[in-house]
């Protein structure tokens, strides 16, 4: 009897995995902007934006908490995540982004924000000019201009 995964699983587990990756990917970039030696540890601050009432929103917080945790261990550095759960609210976006920027002081923000409320955060340049917005979320309308290899 063989064992099949069943397809829903796969679909959770590919998510938490891109998250993951995403997260590993910030970690690289702010570990690559640090300045960090060898023989100096890296001490850096990402934020999170999620909706934990959503499955979706749980899953992206665990891959966050997992890409972190397996960052600290594998480069001995120390990232710290500070997470924000909209509770359904994605009203609360823009606030939460601008605490973590002016109040917790992160790095870099990673989240499914719609591109919509990435807009208006990244639209606050006094603000937002030295802190890169990572959004997870798909887009709603795939643009031709979306369909070619070189639009990331």
């Amino acid at each position: 009897m063989a064992l099949h995964p069943d397809p829903k699983t796969r679909i959770k587990i590919s998510r938490q995995e891109r998250m993951a990756r995403v997260l590993a990917i910030l970690v690289l970039f702010l570990l690559g902007s640090s300045n960090a030696t060898t023989t100096h540890k890296f001490t850096g601050i990402a934020g999170g934006i999620t909706d934990c009432s959503t499955r979706v929103g749980r899953e992206e917080r665990i891959a966050m908490e997992m890409a972190v945790h397996d960052s600290n261990n594998l480069t001995g550095n120390k990232l710290v995540l500070n997470l924000r759960d909209l509770s359904g609210n994605s009203a609360r976006t823009s606030s939460f982004a601008i605490d973590l920027i002016k109040n917790q002081q992160v790095q870099a923000i990673v989240g499914a924000l719609t591109w919509q409320e990435a807009t208006v955060i990244a639209a606050m340049d006094d603000i937002t000019s030295k802190v890169p917005i990572i959004s997870l979320a798909m887009p709603a309308i795939i643009t031709s201009a979306m369909r070619h290899k070189c639009y990331l």
